[in-house]
């Protein structure tokens, strides 16, 4: 068990707001940090909204350019693609390094990385000369 429980049910608030069903997201946690990526294909790295809003970090994702203009299509015989605009709302946790995050756009992930803060009563040996 880590001692920064950023992600148990009560310090962690997702508020996912879309028409479409289907989230591609992955939260994972590492001893110094906590990771979030965010599948965002067809989306301009322009276009992506990261903000810190107090203790809340805001990611807007438009809607993709790829959408096939819809007026034109006869019938759509299956749909797994989920290309429509996302909104996000975490609420960190205090316990969060709010000076240290980061975001990155790879290949159609949006990778946001935030550090731990290092606990107040962490012992550190200190030695004797």
């Amino acid at each position: 068990m880590y001692l920064f429980p950023f992600f148990s049910p009560s310090r962690f608030v997702l508020n996912h707001r879309t028409h479409n069903t289907a989230s591609n997201y992955k939260v994972s946690e590492y001893k110094d940090k906590f990771n979030i990526d965010i599948a965002m294909p067809g989306r301009e790295t322009s276009d992506i909204d990261v903000q810190l809003n107090g203790q809340k970090l805001m990611v807007e994702i438009p809607k993709s350019s790829l959408l096939v203009d819809e007026d034109h299509i006869e019938q759509t015989l299956w749909q797994e693609l989920d290309l429509g605009a996302k909104s996000y709302a975490f609420t960190l946790d205090h316990q969060i390094d709010l000076e240290n995050i980061e975001a990155k756009a790879v290949q159609g992930i949006l990778s946001i990385s935030i550090m731990k803060k290092q606990p107040e009563n962490l012992k550190i040996p200190i030695d004797i000369k």
